[in-house]
């Protein structure tokens, strides 16, 4: 049972047409999210008490440089299997795959911080607009749980913000994978709960918890 959230804020990891969409780029390759029936829901389940609570909520999204020069592939001699199979990025300006879903389309008060690096934080300002906001603790949600939010995760334990991963709200690839993230989260990083574990530590109204 998780205790009352500390100033927490909503991070929304990477839910991209590219990522999730049954058309998108990584179900064209055979990789399609498992485990993704309702996450779009779950997620703007919480999205939608965080927003009637007033606390913040940010999204991060892959986007490389047009040219690419920032993708992997081109400055890496030794490759992860992940990009050793796509010479050139698919999220790119512009790129119908780069776009939050439309089910989860963002806010005028819910900034999308880009990146194209594995962690939300890396090389991008979400420190400091977390900071900003006096956020003491991040819900993690979105995809893909054993990449980028395993890997944003770590990263706000390390900035000394408690984390919180929503096991109902996260989702990966392959199932072993995704059972083995959330398990060494919760041993190593901070808690793995419930949607309904994090509205009622939100303090979201009763009827919220069981919808």
């Amino acid at each position: 049972m998780l205790p009352p959230l500390e100033r927490p804020a909503l991070l929304i990891i990477d839910m991209q047409v590219g990522f999730v969409s049954p058309t998108g780029a990584y179900a064209r390759v055979g990789r399609p999210v498992r485990s993704a029936e309702g996450l779009a829901a779950a997620i703007d389940r919480l999205r939608a008490e965080f927003r009637r609570a007033g606390l913040p909520r940010l999204y991060t999204a892959y986007r490389y440089r047009p040219d690419g020069a920032d993708y992997p592939s081109h400055l890496h001699r030794v490759l992860p299997r992940a990009y050793a199979a796509r010479a050139e990025p698919v999220f790119v300006p512009g790129s119908p795959e780069t776009e939050i879903i439309p089910e989860l389309t963002p806010g005028p008060d819910e900034p999308v911080v880009y990146k194209n690096r594995y962690s939300g934080f890396h090389g991008t300002d979400l420190a400091a607009r977390l900071a900003a906001a006096g956020v003491r603790t991040v819900v993690l949600v979105g995809v893909l749980s054993h990449v980028c939010v395993d890997t944003t995760a770590r990263d706000a334990f390390a900035r000394d913000l408690d984390v919180v991963v929503v096991r109902d709200a996260v989702a990966g690839v392959d199932d072993r994978l995704h059972a083995a993230a959330l398990q060494n989260l919760e041993d190593t990083v901070g808690a793995v709960a419930s949607v309904a574990e994090v509205l009622d530590a939100i303090g979201a109204p009763a009827g919220s918890t069981n919808a």
